[in-house]
């Protein structure tokens, strides 16, 4: 009964949306878009020696229209293409020669949305259709353009806004995987509330609820439906030089994968301080954070406390973040950043990682082998993770068009070799050794 009041209630918001573009016209039209490249060189992978280096070239092409109408209506279409070179060979096969089969490069519609402004007069705002869902420093919830593996992320989305002064709310309804009538109830979907309220430059507040709910799972029979709830807030500003963000999140729910059935218990925390230079020649800044996501010590017991980052456009390192799912550790940084001349910008970033649970029951079976190479019943590991270094230069050639190069080192310690759980939102192991990595970039970016 509930699902479908909610289905009702997102029907009825679009049905509103839809009725106040039908009495709009045509007042301008923007045509844009970008093409992004980065060609990377990874050493070795899973940090072992015996396993080969990762190099790869991606590329991100978008064209975009951007349409505003009459009655405070506007409309925004976006197509998207992302592509690893050689994945998606386009043309005669050469004798052979075997390519891949493999769809991710096709053209797609990423964002297309219709958006009402002052609906019947109230401060609302409705948006209907695909859309990013970047909020805050996108620690849980952001568009994936972060550093490598820039592919988006979009949501099919109702979303309302209530705007009011310096308060902004705003509560959307979205569909993750829509399997109609294959199984019973078996979707997977997204709701959140999201609130900011800033009335000094000094101190801002968000708040936020985020809830998704999951009845299928593709790997093992589904006990229950997954009910992920996640609650938190931030606080951030810029206070004279000084700039901050201070950032917790509690998730709590009903667990039920791996044909487990528990309670979510888990939390995280994020910080940063930074202190700008602005009145010397190169306008240095300093920084230093850290950043804890809980993990758990028992897979088998009633609850479930390894954090998941939903999705989180924030990476900590280019090496053992580049996917931005670790939990189960603290992470310490450090970083610094100067402009030589208008144009270039030069970064230096330090990242030191600890496992929070590095003695962990896991209960043999065929499950942990696939998670971690061995059926072992339970695990013992360090708990120095180890430390990276990254360097990084950007130069804005011109309006529009940057391009970025960097290098990064990670020092390995004995946490990756034991199998301690970091990816996968702390169920994975990271590594199947201790050995040292290096990662190699080169960047070019042009928007229009």
């Amino acid at each position: 009964m509930k699902r479908r009041f909610h289905r009702f209630a997102v029907v009825v918001i679009g049905v509103l949306a839809f009725t106040t573009l039908a009495h709009a016209d045509l007042n301008s039209a923007e045509l844009g878009g970008g093409i992004r490249v980065r060609g990377q060189y990874l050493d070795p992978v899973a940090f072992d020696d015996r396993r080969h280096a990762d190099d790869f070239i991606e590329q991100r092409t978008r064209l975009n229209l951007n349409a505003v109408l009459t009655e405070g209506v506007n409309a925004f279409l976006e197509f998207q293409s992302y592509d690893i070179y050689g994945d998606d060979f386009v043309g005669l096969r050469p004798v052979r020669l075997t390519v891949p089969e493999d769809d991710s490069g096709d053209v797609e519609l990423y964002q297309g949305w219709l958006e009402a402004e002052k609906l019947f007069d109230y401060p609302l705002t409705v948006r209907v259709g695909r859309q990013e869902l970047a909020y805050g420093r996108e620690w849980l919830l952001g568009n994936r353009d972060a550093n490598s593996l820039f592919s988006g992320l979009s949501f099919d989305t109702v979303k309302l806004r209530y705007t009011r002064g310096d308060i902004q709310i705003d509560a959307w309804a979205s569909k993750l995987v829509e399997r109609r009538a294959q199984e019973t109830d078996a979707d997977t979907d997204f709701y959140g509330l999201y609130g900011t309220y800033g009335t000094l430059e000094e101190l801002s507040l968000d708040t936020y609820w985020l809830f998704v709910r999951n009845a299928e799972d593709d790997t093992e029979p589904r006990a229950d439906t997954d009910r992920l709830h996640t609650v938190g807030g931030r606080l951030f500003g810029i206070y004279r030089a000084f700039d901050y963000s201070l950032e917790g999140a509690y998730q709590f729910g009903d667990a039920a994968w791996f044909r487990r059935r528990a309670d979510y218990d888990a939390w995280a925390i994020d910080s940063v301080l930074g202190y700008t230079f602005d009145d010397t020649e190169w306008e240095p800044r300093l920084g230093i954070g850290m950043a804890f996501f809980s993990g758990d010590d028992d897979w088998y017991d009633d609850d479930a406390r390894a954090f998941n980052r939903l999705f989180s456009d924030v990476e900590y390192g280019e090496i053992l973040d580049r996917r931005a799912d670790l939990s189960n550790l603290f992470v310490f940084h450090a970083m610094a950043r100067a402009k030589p001349i208008e144009k270039l910008k030069l970064d230096l970033k330090w990242h030191y990682y600890l496992a929070d649970q590095d003695e962990i029951y896991l209960r043999s079976g065929s499950f942990m082998k696939r998670l971690f190479g061995s059926g072992r019943r339970e695990l013992q590991g360090a708990a120095e993770i180890g430390h990276e270094i990254d360097v990084s230069a950007t130069y804005d050639y011109s309006n529009g068009l940057s391009l970025r190069a960097g290098w990064a080192h990670f020092f390995a310690d004995d946490a990756l070799e034991d199998g301690v759980p970091l990816s996968y939102n702390g169920l994975k192991r990271r590594g199947t050794d201790d050995a040292d990595a290096d990662y190699f970039f080169l960047e070019g970016r042009l928007e229009f």
